[in-house]
């Protein structure tokens, strides 16, 4: 199990203060089981789930992982705190999304937001079961793609009180984390813009 499923699910579970097992583990109030079963799973796609919630169990079953990591996202919407006791519904969900890109756009160029802010954006997304993240890092106003054959770009776009750029790191740290959202840049023709 990819440890973003079991991230996601230790979080939902520290967030409502549940004491339960995964997958079998240390049995108490619950069981909790993800599993990923094609032919259970027939018919849902990759991002499709299906979920069971019983007084005494949860179990999530889905073809991927993607579809497990949205079933908990589910979990975590479905239920409800109140005082020290949690309650959830008993209920059967089938759910697979209707689309297959589902996103967001976030344009930096014209108000910089520093990764920190970029990564928690995405999370919020991901929790929506948004799965695509359009970053839009280059235009008039500003310029947040490094070209090391172009280094003037960064540093001599217009620029408002939000002025800076990330750097190759922090680009490959938004684009390569954990999770299951998609990062797409817009970037202009760069060939374009070295013969002009």
């Amino acid at each position: 199990m990819p440890h973003a499923i079991l991230d996601a699910l230790v979080t939902v579970l520290k967030d409502h203060s549940i004491a339960g097992s995964v997958n079998g583990r240390r049995k108490r109030q619950a069981d909790i089981k993800l599993q990923i079963d094609p032919v259970r799973g027939q018919n849902l796609g990759p991002e499709g789930y299906a979920l069971a919630i019983t007084p005494n169990s949860i179990t999530a079953t889905a073809n991927a992982q993607s579809g497990l990591f949205y079933a908990v996202q589910t979990l975590d919407q479905l239920i409800l705190n109140h005082g020290n006791a949690v309650v959830s519904p008993t209920i059967r969900i089938r759910d697979w999304p209707r689309f297959r890109w589902r996103g967001i756009h976030l344009d930096v160029s014209r108000h910089f937001f520093p990764v920190d802010v970029v990564k928690r954006y995405i999370s919020v997304a991901a929790h929506y079961k948004l799965n695509t993240f359009q970053w839009h890092l280059v235009d008039d106003e500003g310029w947040r793609l490094p070209i090391r054959h172009f280094p003037l770009l960064t540093a001599s776009a217009l620029c408002s009180a939000n002025c800076g750029h990330y750097t190759d790191d922090q680009i490959r740290d938004v684009w390569g984390g954990p999770g299951f959202v998609d990062t797409k840049f817009m970037q202009p023709d760069l060939s374009r813009i070295a013969r002009g």
